[in-house]
């Protein structure tokens, strides 16, 4: 057995970095207070096998991640309300310390954690690995599934916690580099990239079609029709338009508020535009400027419609640079 002497204080980048060797084994027990979005393709392998244990009382494991970790399907995903540890076990080692699954606690590849963190690495064999196994076994074993009902009370999306975000320093900065900087901030917007155009009168059309009374009169009511054997976008979110018209006209749009038609079989969404309300509720001054950067990119995409989460999006962003 490993003298426990061989453990390890660290903190900052040095403790995310030994949480991702922790968490590259085979099988990885964690018993995480909170569940960051984007986490479950950050930190592991499809086909790794995960056993984690985490808290949604305290409202910062939102349904989109626990989703991500396949609830309400995953019988190795589990609750215990009011957990507050940061427990990281595999064949590679033990981590307790406080950071939780998340890109301010741990950071993401593209990034570095914003959080602070601190911890200490125990290897495997020691005398605190053995114990924390014996004490996860015993969580795990008395935590319930999370079911759908245990998914539904859980926030349909929060913000990471950890410092607020300094606004001067995002001006300039590209959509791309601010989706790196805050992935949690944007896992409640939909990208949408599109080519096709709709006549202003078919728009004027549809409008005038709906149920009375179920759209506002505003004049800024935009109209966008989706292929139904496309996915839909998630009307629940906001959502971010990069469209080329029929002209080779670009346009950007910031829906602040979408529905979907009450009438139509077809996937028609009714959004506004308010960029001010979208900086405003996003924390992002100058977002549609740094959308507009993002042009010589989204023009390498070869798809004339496509739906992005924003962790899909900044993967598009990517292989476009790269390519």
């Amino acid at each position: 057995m490993t003298n426990c002497s061989e453990a390890e204080f660290l903190y900052g980048s040095d403790l995310s970095e030994r949480v991702r060797r922790v968490c590259e084994a085979e099988q990885v027990d964690c018993a995480v207070a909170f569940l960051g979005q984007g986490m479950r393709a950050d930190l592991f392998k499809p086909e790794q096998r995960l056993r984690i244990v985490c808290d949604i009382a305290m409202k910062s494991t939102s349904r989109a991640a626990l989703k991500e970790f396949g609830a309400p399907n995953n019988d190795d995903l589990r609750l215990r309300d009011w957990l507050h540890s940061k427990v990281y076990i595999s064949a590679a080692g033990l981590i307790v310390g406080s950071p939780n699954m998340s890109s301010n606690g741990i950071g993401v590849l593209i990034g570095r954690p914003r959080n602070l963190e601190a911890g200490s690495f125990h290897p495997a064999g020691s005398q605190a690995w053995s114990t924390a196994q014996n004490w996860f076994e015993t969580l795990f074993n008395d935590a319930p599934i999370i079911g759908k009902r245990e998914l539904m009370r859980a926030p349909l999306y929060v913000r990471d916690p950890g410092p607020p975000v300094d606004l001067t320093e995002l001006v300039g900065l590209s959509l791309l580099e601010r989706i790196k900087r805050d992935p949690d901030l944007f896992n409640g917007v939909s990208f949408i990239v599109t080519s096709e155009d709709l006549a202003p009168r078919d728009e004027k059309r549809l409008i005038a079609a709906e149920p009375a009374g179920s759209l506002s009169d505003d004049d800024d009511i935009e109209v966008v029709v989706f292929d139904p054997d496309r996915p839909s976008p998630d009307v629940g979110k906001l959502i971010i338009g990069f469209h080329v018209d029929d002209a080779g006209a670009r346009h950007i749009d910031g829906y602040i508020t979408c529905q979907q038609s009450m009438r139509t079989d077809q996937l028609l969404v009714f959004g506004r535009n308010d960029w001010k309300r979208l900086d405003k509720r996003l924390s992002q001054p100058t977002l549609m400027e740094a959308c507009r950067l993002s042009w010589p990119l989204i023009d390498k995409m070869t798809d004339d419609q496509v739906i992005f989460t924003a962790s899909e999006f900044a993967e598009a962003l990517e292989t476009a640079k790269s390519g």
